[in-house]
């Protein structure tokens, strides 16, 4: 496991707030032919293809079992920096790099919110996209899902001002 971790600072800058923000949980970067670390979850996808022959010891390669990335400040929206809400964030889960390719889970969340999405110029639904992932295996592309909010013109409004963001929206969840 490495603590959360920001890029070393830059002359004058003393904000560690301002920088890229990594989060790495449980790497393991495994060369042997012996014994593999118990933390490495391989994907269905590699039993299911025969990836781990001759046994699940003879696997070699890097695995992090979590990786995060938060963009700078300077990333946000105007309404994510008055609402205080997370930075905009890319990562993957089980991630395992490989002769066989990359495997895991990728994601991107808080990627724009409900002021910014509009699913035309005329007439417009105002939605957010909250969360993107996409799955691979073995270079192989297995799944992706995605979800938000999306605002209905019958939307009722939480309070008096008419803005997109105070109205209440309906979530919504794709795979």
């Amino acid at each position: 496991d490495l603590r959360p971790f920001v890029l070393t600072k830059k002359r004058n800058n003393t904000d560690y707030n301002g920088n890229f923000q990594f989060y790495i949980n449980q790497a393991v970067l495994d060369f042997s032919d012996l014994r593999n670390d118990p933390a490495v979850a391989f994907p269905a996808y590699y039993h299911e293809n025969g990836l781990l022959l001759p046994n699940e010891r003879s696997w070699r390669g890097v695995y992090v079992n979590t990786v995060e990335v938060k963009l700078p400040k300077e990333f946000k929206t105007s309404e994510t920096i008055n609402q205080g809400n997370e930075r905009v964030a890319f990562g993957a889960h089980h991630l395992i790099v490989d002769n066989y390719g990359v495997s895991g889970t990728f994601y991107a969340d808080n990627i724009f919110t409900m002021e910014e999405g509009r699913t035309n110029d005329s007439k417009a639904w105002a939605y957010s996209l909250d969360h993107l992932e996409v799955s691979l295996a073995a270079n192989n592309f297995i799944g992706a899902g995605f979800e938000g909010r999306i605002l209905l013109p019958v939307s009722k409004n939480e309070n008096s001002t008419n803005s997109s963001t105070d109205r209440i929206g309906l979530r919504y969840l794709g795979l």
